[in-house]
């Protein structure tokens, strides 16, 4: 399903963690609401704490804030609060000092080393 409005959210954890999400919905006006601005906020930390594989892990798990909740189940009630189609397209997590594999190589950029989830 197509989303006119595409936003990026950014949320970085003790200079360590980075995170970017792209939400998509139909107005830009929805996502200046407070609630999905919390909502997509409250998604940036989760990645941060959880670092799911991709966009279906991260619908499966237990919301970070209540683990009996899952992540699915957040989307969906914001989606009712607003009255609109609202979708976590992909997102990005690195880490400072992840390593890929044991490589003896010197770090690559950013761009390649980190891989964007979400999309095939």
């Amino acid at each position: 399903m197509p989303h006119p409005q595409k936003i990026i959210r950014s949320y970085v954890h003790n200079h360590r963690i980075g995170v970017l999400v792209e939400f998509g919905m139909f107005s830009e006006i929805t996502s200046k609401a407070r609630e999905v601005e919390s909502f997509m906020k409250d998604i940036t930390l989760h990645i941060a704490a959880c670092a799911p594989n991709d966009v279906e892990c991260l619908m499966g798990q237990g919301f970070i804030k209540d683990t009996e909740k899952p992540v699915s189940s957040l989307l969906n009630e914001i989606k009712e609060v607003v009255s609109e189609e609202i979708a976590i397209l992909r997102f990005v997590r690195c880490e400072v000092g992840e390593e890929d594999g044991d490589s003896t190589d010197p770090p690559r950029s950013p761009a390649n080393v980190v891989r964007l989830h979400g999309r095939k």
